[in-house]
């Protein structure tokens, strides 16, 4: 028993010791043992021992040094078994211990890391980021994008805190203080992401962290949340292609006022996890054209869809809600409507539609 424990202790004194130490000096202790324990075996054990063989060897050193011991090689000389005591048993165990341990700290500390929002996803494509933690309507705006057919979306929280993803089963994480820094924005990916969300604590810190996507993205479209109007239109003067939504609160607050009930429709309409929901929809360059009135029978007679508005550009002050019957549509107009799920242009046979 006073033997096993000196043993016992020796062994575990040997293994903390190869914990601390880095791989390159791990890997070539591994390479030194193995090499003397073959040679003293090579030169103990009978020449036509199976053991000295190097296609049997790993594997008994292998075994013995993960303690499995299937006892299907076994040293057969006294020299040979003095060897494997001090060389494999006692060095091998320890050394192939510490190996397997550090390699199992590794890919637990790179999970943690991740989960504390170190991790680097500068390589992604066409994801979402979103920059800014306001907690549960952050993590709305999570179920939100998922509900609108994107449970396939890669998306990247970018923010100060939680300490840990909250929601690490659907999305990743990058966390840190100053959102608007270079090394935070390109952990996240922006300058490769297809869509980005900035709703920072502050106006402010809005405003800062916009400027600072605007110089790293070329291609992503951008919406950035602000309280005051006066610095949503500080930001679109920096950058015209950015979407501002400033808060419409009291407009809302007001409407549902005015005409009870209203907080249904708005909910219903801006909610993709059931029910309608508001859609847009870039007509094709080849479509003709149609009067307004009747594409609108069209979209809901076929595709189950209510169109709402048009509009001939992409951002700007001429959206046009509920317009004149014969309007024309054209090629290349957006189009807004309420359906089911969300229209695509290959789900539409634009050109039965033309004339």
């Amino acid at each position: 028993m006073l033997l096993y424990r000196i043993f016992k202790q020796t062994q575990t004194k040997i293994y903390l010791h190869l914990m601390r130490l880095s791989w390159s000096v791990l890997l070539s202790t591994l390479v030194f043992l193995f090499a003397i324990s073959w040679l003293g075996l090579l030169y103990f054990e009978p020449a036509d021992s199976e053991l000295t063989r190097l296609d049997v060897f790993w594997w008994f050193y292998y075994v013995t040094g993960t303690t499995t011991g299937y006892g299907d090689y076994a040293p057969q000389s006294l020299g040979g078994r003095i060897v494997t005591s001090l060389f494999v048993m006692t060095g091998g165990i320890g050394l192939i211990g510490a190996i397997i341990a550090k390699l199992v700290e590794g890919f637990t500390e790179f999970g943690k890391k991740r989960m504390r929002g170190e991790g680097n996803y500068s390589r992604l494509q066409n994801h979402f980021v979103i920059i800014g933690w306001h907690g549960e309507r952050t993590l709305r705006m999570l179920d939100l994008l998922r509900g609108d057919g994107g449970k396939d979306y890669t998306i990247v929280l970018c923010a100060d805190q939680p300490p840990e993803n909250p929601r690490p089963e659907t999305m990743h994480y990058v966390r840190g203080t100053k959102l608007g820094s270079a090394e935070i924005l390109t952990r996240a990916g922006v300058a490769t992401a297809q869509r980005i969300i900035i709703d920072c604590p502050s106006d402010d810190q809005t405003l800062a962290v916009g400027i600072a996507v605007s110089s790293l993205v070329k291609t992503a479209h951008i919406v950035a949340y602000f309280e005051s109007r006066d610095y949503a239109n500080l930001l679109e003067a920096h950058n015209p292609t950015i979407e501002s939504i400033v808060s419409i609160s009291a407009e809302l607050m007001t409407r549902a006022a005015l005409d009870r009930g209203s907080s249904r429709l708005h909910k219903e309409m801006l909610s993709s996890l059931h029910g309608p929901t508001q859609f847009r929809l870039q007509v094709p360059e080849s479509f003709t054209g149609l009067p307004y009135l009747e594409l609108f029978n069209l979209f809901k007679q076929h595709y189950n869809a209510t169109l709402l508005g048009i509009a001939r550009e992409e951002s700007g002050d001429d959206l046009k809600l509920n317009t004149q019957n014969d309007l024309q549509v054209l090629g290349g107009c957006y189009l807004y409507f309420m359906a089911p799920k969300r229209l695509r242009n290959q789900d539409i046979d634009w050109a039965s539609l033309s004339r």
